[in-house]
């Protein structure tokens, strides 16, 4: 070190910042592009929205019905919060703002069929847990081996308990699979959200009705 700094006139100085100079070379080249790989990816979603009600759910971070509504072309966006409808009207800014969940259910009403739209975001860890009755199901990518309804009954996502039904929504109305039945057992689409009626196995279902209207009505 005594011999470089008599023999070229470097200074300490200098060659720290040398030295930096290539360390940051060496992680650029070996992060390609992305000096920050993890801190700084992202994932997206994009659905395209029919006229009417579309189901959908968000898998990254907090949404609020009034931000979805500032940063998107929505009529409405709706939830059921387990008792009844809160609704967000996109053109009365009201009447109540309300938080949205990632993962979890809601409604976005549109007067007609629209371009397709991206949600970008930092994918929240996935977490689910059913009760008896209808559950609100979302297929993260852990779930790809489910193809069909079918599937979902006879794989529950969660053990302890037996789905009975398995419901989409489709052209403004709820599309029913029931267990057991070798009928409308429709495809299971990734980064898509269906409901499922479940009960504990050996336990007597005290859901009222087959359908998850009796729910989940549409918010007219």
């Amino acid at each position: 070190m005594n011999y470089l700094l008599k023999r070229h006139g470097f200074k300490f100085f200098e060659l720290v910042l040398v030295a930096a100079s290539l360390i940051i070379a060496i992680t650029v080249i070996r992060n390609s592009t992305n000096f920050f790989p993890k801190a700084y990816s992202k994932s997206t979603l994009t659905h395209t929205f029919k006229s009417g009600w579309n189901l959908v759910s968000i898998p990254f971070r907090e949404y609020s019905a009034e931000g979805l509504c500032a940063n998107y072309n929505f009529e409405e966006v709706a939830r059921w919060n387990g008792e009844t409808w809160e609704r967000y009207s996109c053109i009365d800014l009201g009447p109540a703002n309300f938080t949205i969940t990632p993962y979890k259910a809601f409604f976005v009403k549109q007067l007609s069929d629209s371009y397709p739209v991206t949600f970008m975001g930092k994918q929240e860890r996935f977490s689910f847990k059913m009760t008896p009755g209808w559950n609100s199901f979302y297929v993260a990518a852990k779930f790809q081996n489910y193809k069909l309804a079918s599937d979902l009954c006879s794989k529950s996502p969660q053990q302890g308990f037996e789905i009975t039904q398995v419901a989409r929504w489709v052209f403004n109305e709820w599309n029913i699979h029931t267990c057991g039945v070798p009928f409308n057992d429709f495809p299971i689409m990734k980064g898509e959200n269906y409901f499922l009626k479940t009960s504990v196995p050996g336990s007597t279902d005290s859901t009222e009705g087959t359908n998850p209207s009796m729910m989940l009505v549409t918010p007219e």
